[in-house]
């Protein structure tokens, strides 16, 4: 590895920079040192004054006029303010008593749901046994076998018949 060497101006050149720094931060701290002196210096020692406390006279503020122009801005917000507070009010009226109205329905269809949910159950019911009698008499009407039987023989005999007879086709032409 090479070492580079350094150029003796360069290190002349910072010790001076150093040297100046050191005489700098010297001159520096010592004026740090005499500030507490120089302001005691400057302030005069002086027994502080009591002062008098008057009764003071009461000062009124100034009326504030308004002008046309912001009276009505004034009282537009305040129509706005007081709409929305009304609206507001009206709603929550409206809200308390459909819930006391609903409060009170619940109670008197506690018991009325309940059997209505049995009566609609037992119709139900009825309805399935109907509909069973029903389709098990429509099953019996059509397994008759007797009837099944016949069906089935006759179908038999007419595609034995049609495959058994013979087709004969004639053409004619037409000599002239």
């Amino acid at each position: 590895m090479l070492v580079k060497k350094k150029d003796k101006k360069s290190k002349k050149k910072n010790t001076k920079r150093k040297v100046i720094k050191k005489t700098v931060k010297k001159e520096i701290k010592q004026a740090v040192d005499k500030i507490p002196g120089m302001i005691f210096e400057q302030i005069e020692f002086k027994s502080p004054e009591k002062k008098q406390l008057t009764p003071a006279q009461p000062t009124f503020s100034q009326p504030q006029y308004y002008d046309a122009n912001e009276k009505r801005k004034h009282s537009l917000m305040w129509f706005g303010i007081i709409t929305i507070a009304i609206i507001i009010f009206s709603m929550w009226v409206w809200n308390t008593r459909s819930f006391m109205k609903d409060l009170g329905l619940r109670n008197q269809q506690k018991t009325g749901l309940w059997d209505q949910a049995k009566e609609e159950w037992a119709e139900i019911k009825k309805k399935e046994t109907n509909t069973e009698s029903e389709l098990e008499g429509i099953i019996k009407e059509e397994t008759n076998t007797d009837d099944i039987k016949a069906t089935v023989k006759q179908t038999l005999l007419n595609i034995i018949a049609s495959s058994t007879k013979k087709t004969t086709t004639t053409t004619t032409s037409a000599l002239e």
